[in-house]
Parts: C-alpha cells; structure tokens; sequence
C-alpha cells in the first residue's frame, strides 16, 4: 500500500513538476514575444519620416498632422489608418481621405477638399457652396473671381457647415463641379429662369445657354469644348446653345 501511495504521489509530483515548467515556458514566450514586438514597435527603422500627401490645395502638412494626431518620428506600426482618415473627415474642408502606411518608414494620405464651385448671395453677403450644396465659406465681401456667381438667389440663415436645401441647384452644382478650376473662373455668373433654363455667363459677355438640367455630361464636354475654342475664336460669338443635338452657335 505505502508502495502504491509513493508511486501515486510521484507521479502527481511529476505532473506537477511538467505543468510548472509548461507554464514557465509559455510566459517566457510571451514575454519574447512582447519583447520583439516592442522592438519593432520603437525600433527607428519604423519611425515615421516619408510623408506623401496628394490632392490637398490649401490645407498645409502640419495641419494634416495636426488633424490626424501623428507627427514625423512616430512609429508607423502606431499609426491606425482608418482612424487617421476618420479624423480627417471630420474636418469640415476635407470631403474624402485615405491613409495607407507603406513600410517601413512612410504614409500616403489621399484627399479631396471641399472647394467652392459657385458662390451665393446670403442676407449678410456671401456663401461659398460646394457641388453638395454644403456652404465652405461665408463673407460680407465677394472677394474674389475665382467660381462663378449665382444669380436671382438669396439664402437667410445659413453658415459655414451647413447645406442648401434647394433641389433646382443640384443640377447646376453638378454641372459647374465637372468643370476644372480654369474652366470655372472664366464664367462670369450663372442663372436659372422661371422654367428652370439655366445660362452661363462667360466673362466677356458670351452666353453659354445650359437650358434643361439634363443631359448633364454631354452638355459638360461641350461647354469644355467651347471655352478651349473660344481662347482662339476668330470671330464674336454672342452664344452657344446646347439644347440642341448639335450645338447652335450665334455670332455677333
């Protein structure tokens, strides 16, 4: 009996004796393991130094850090890109971001900014408006020619943030926002009639007759057509009216 019971607590000795030494092995390998991934973690090969960011017009790289919350010298193996891109869509001048970590030491952030596309009158003066219709500046003073004015609309009580709820405009923002930064600054104004006909106005007097909106794309081309060929133009032209399947062009 003495001889079962040694044998029974040797065994339950040894069995003791291989847990305890299971157990040390596993916390020496987390431990390792929390070791090397620290090294990684703080080793200056991954600290942030190539910063590559494009599409921003007006935003500087330090406020895109700032926005983001990472500075240069970071470990990139930290820096979270969903995270990072959230936050920079949270800022009202940014309308879409992207962030992608390329290992081992760079970032590339991907943005498109809100920029005014046309610029309305508001009961205090101005408002800079997107192709979304979301206001993105506001003033008392029309500063600069830069995006076409709208004319025969008023808005009360909006400011920057906020969104036009006006339908009709969806179209002509569309519109204006196919054409690039060049292409707007050469229309004067634009304006939408009773029947929702809407006309451009080229800086110059030159009318560009928009009509329905629809057909939107073609109507883009062509209007992108005509504003190259009228930098060559030999003759005046006094309008373009798109409504048709074949533009109608009126000389003076």
């Amino acid at each position: 009996m003495d001889n079962k019971e040694n044998r029974q607590a040797g065994r339950e000795e040894f069995n003791n004796s291989r847990t305890s030494h299971k157990k040390r092995n596993f916390f020496v390998a987390v431990l390792l393991t929390l070791v090397v991934l620290a090294a990684i973690v703080w080793s200056p090969m991954f600290a942030l130094k190539q910063v590559e960011i494009k599409g921003q017009t007006s935003l500087t790289e330090d406020e895109i850090f700032r926005i983001m919350g990472v500075y240069r010298g970071e470990s990139l193996v930290l820096i979270q890109p969903d995270e990072s891109a959230r936050l920079l869509m949270q800022d009202l001048r940014i309308a879409q971001a992207s962030v992608q970590r390329v290992f081992p030491a760079g970032l590339v952030v991907q943005l498109r900014e809100r920029v005014p596309v046309a610029v309305v009158a508001c009961d205090y003066g101005y408002l800079g408006i997107d192709e979304e219709g979301r206001v993105v500046s506001a003033g008392r003073i029309w500063k600069t020619q830069d995006v076409p004015f709208i004319a025969g609309r008023e808005y009360h009580d909006l400011y920057i943030g906020d969104v036009l709820q006006d339908d009709e405009l969806k179209g002509l923002l569309y519109y204006l926002a196919q054409l690039d930064t060049e292409q707007r600054t050469r229309l004067d104004k634009v304006s939408i009639d009773s029947d929702g006909y809407a006309t451009a106005y080229v800086v110059g007097s030159v009318e560009i007759r928009i009509g329905k909106l629809e057909r939107l794309d073609e109507k883009v081309r062509l209007t992108q057509d005509f504003l190259a060929e009228l930098k060559t133009a030999k003759h005046p032209i006094e309008y373009i009216d798109l409504n048709f399947t074949s533009p109608f062009i009126k000389f003076r």
